[in-house]
């Protein structure tokens, strides 16, 4: 016994300090790049959230609506380290290298050292939880909660205990916490504990949910208390299972509901028009969870309606949930490691190696070690259910990492066990098992230049709000180089301002002018254009853009705030005050609509 804890030791310091050393050094390198120096998207969101909390917004005015954990935790690093980006690389390079150790102790107790150490082997090298150990997104702390979530399940149903449950619930909810589709694992567990034993497990499951509800009644409480409606964990749910199930849904991701700007791109902006749209749909105000449920239902009618297209859409998202294709959110790793010299360049472990390791594992230790497969394989299988209810992209399928990568390092013993007993039909079988994972995962499509071009453009932005203006225009025109019909709104807007600080105004009006030729309905850029017209001394040519852009874009905010100075500057007061309430109406703190108000009201009071 003594020996073993000994082994267990030295193989779980071995992996931490590997899985660290090469952590550190990717976090080196990615603070180096443009991505290093400004979040983006969700990670942007979470900064910014994060930061709010440090500053002493401990509570949101509404229900969450994103995931609470990861922000709180950022809040607590800023007020120790102060706004410092490193640090929260290097917080989430610990909890990555932390993880690849309980992963390699999960194999330990399961299939013993050698899967220890060819689990921590291939978690030390995976190049995803190697990339979410640098950026300020939440998935190396998702990873770290769902990998002590297995540990404790797996030591609970082998001990018996009950504490081992509470740990185990306890660990679930904190997970749910930073990615809501985790509680979906919890009848999982349940039918687990049932099956072992079902009167001795029936306290257990009492404890394991008690565990569970009490590590998530904080974020409930708060909303209820600050938005007097029950919101479990946040309201998020309904419209991402609307995005996966929908007329445009293509089981990664859609193109946006009618009247929304960009929500995805922009989850800054998503709450406020899903919100919007679904209280306009409605006819009248809602609350969180109303919101929630107006989205759910959209996607339930659109099921009931379209089972067939239902199914088709489940399937694919079936084919790309264990396919090694690209499906970025955010980041696009692929692209990453192609432009920027880092680890990710190097050959590491993917997905499907051990997707196909995993399941020649299951097959062949099923009969052996069913009471360590099954578990495993069970609550595997709950996580991947979890993620095909919605839609897939490469982080959301993620933590199915924790259950494949224990199963992945028993494949190689468990192979060379069967040799050695010349067990050929099981051997055969895993092999056979492993085929068709195989072909499910290298079976790529045809790669997408507007991808790519989304790539370029994401890069432009970056470059453009970080002041490099040579690069950001550079980057752009590698966007629309590669297809110009993938360059999105903000980089065009974003690669117009760049050009704008070279001084090249006529060529930013003519990228302006070309990507309104290709996005002619997009009221975020008719309104650029106008801005532009303004700064040209164009004032009726702005005006008559600002007047489509807010044709265009009713809930566009700046839309009415060029709209009320456009009028403004030809001196009709009426219409710049008007122009600019509308502005205040769905943006009602908006300094610079309430300054253009207060002048477009003065300006008016003195001409009478």
């Amino acid at each position: 016994m003594q020996k073993n804890w000994a082994e267990r030791e030295i193989i779980a310091g071995g992996i931490f300090l590997a899985a660290l050393l090469l952590r550190l050094i990717f976090v080196w390198q990615w603070s180096a790049t443009p991505y290093g120096a400004l979040p983006i998207i969700d990670a942007h969101a979470y900064d910014l959230w994060g930061w709010d909390i440090a500053s002493g917004h401990l509570f949101r005015d509404t229900a969450f609506y994103q995931s609470p954990l990861y922000p709180y935790v950022l809040a607590l690093i800023y007020a120790i380290f102060g706004y410092n980006l490193l640090a929260v690389s290097l917080f989430n390079a610990l909890l990555s290298a932390l993880t690849c150790v309980i992963l390699g102790l999960i194999a330990f107790d399961s299939f013993g050292p050698f899967a220890a150490l060819a689990t921590g082997a291939l978690a030390v090298f995976d190049r995803h939880l190697i990339f979410y150990a640098a950026p300020v997104m939440k998935e190396s702390l998702c990873l770290f909660l769902i990998a002590l979530f297995l540990m404790c399940v797996l030591r609970a149903l082998r001990s018996g205990r009950g504490w081992d449950f509470f740990l185990s619930g306890a660990w679930l909810g904190l997970a749910a916490l930073t990615r809501g589709n985790a509680l979906l694992l919890a009848p999982a567990v349940l039918l687990l504990a049932v099956t072992r034993q079902w009167c001795t497990y029936l306290a257990h499951c009492v404890l394991f949910t008690l565990g569970v509800i009490l590590f998530i009644l904080p974020a409930t409480i708060h909303n209820a208390i600050v938005s007097h409606d029950f919101v479990l964990l946040n309201y998020e749910s309904g419209f991402n299972f609307y995005m996966g199930n929908s007329p445009t849904a293509n089981g990664s991701n859609i193109g946006d509901p009618s009247d929304i700007p960009d929500p995805i791109f922009n989850p800054l902006t998503e709450e406020k028009e899903t919100t919007r749209t679904a209280e306009r749909a409605s006819g009248h105000k809602l609350s969180p969870s109303g919101v929630s449920a107006f989205w759910r239902d959209q996607a339930l009618d659109f099921i009931r309606k379209n089972p067939v297209r239902f199914l088709s859409l489940l399937r694919h998202k079936l084919w790309l949930f264990w396919n090694d294709s690209n499906q970025p959110d955010n980041y696009d790793i692929n692209f990453i490691a192609e432009n920027f010299s880092t680890v990710l360049a190097l050959p590491l472990s993917g997905f499907w190696f051990v997707s196909v390791a995993s399941i020649f594992s299951i097959v062949t230790l099923e009969s052996t070690r069913r009471d360590q497969v099954v578990p495993i394989a069970v609550l595997g299988g709950a996580y991947m259910v979890s993620v095909l209810l919605f839609y897939m992209m490469d982080r959301f399928r993620l933590p199915i990492m924790v259950f494949l990568l224990p199963l992945a390092g028993a494949a190689l013993p468990s192979a060379w066990e069967l040799i050695k007993s010349r067990r050929w039909v099981h051997f055969t079988a895993g092999l056979a098992g492993a085929s068709v994972f195989l072909w499910v995962g290298i079976s790529h499509g045809t790669s997408s230049s507007a991808l790519r071009a989304a790539d370029w453009d994401t890069l432009s932005s970056i470059e453009s709000d970080l002041g490099n203006n040579e690069e950001a225009d550079r980057a752009l025109r590698k966007a629309i180089a590669t297809a110009i019909e993938g360059v999105g709104t903000e980089a065009w807007i974003n690669g117009v301002s760049a050009e704008e600080r070279l001084g090249q105004l006529n060529y930013a009006g003519r990228l302006l002018l070309k990507a309104i030729q290709i996005n002619p309905q997009d009221g975020m850029l008719v309104y650029d254009y106008g801005r532009l017209g303004e700064l040209a001394g164009d004032a009726y040519g702005a005006l008559a853009a600002f007047q489509k852009a807010t044709n265009l874009a009713p809930s566009y905010p700046p839309g009415f705030l060029g709209l009320s100075t456009a009028f403004l500057r030809i001196g009709d007061r009426k219409h710049a005050v008007a122009a600019a309430q509308r502005g205040l109406d769905l943006e009602p703190t908006d300094p610079h609509l309430t300054k253009a108000l207060a002048k477009a009201l003065a300006d008016a009071q003195a001409a009478k």
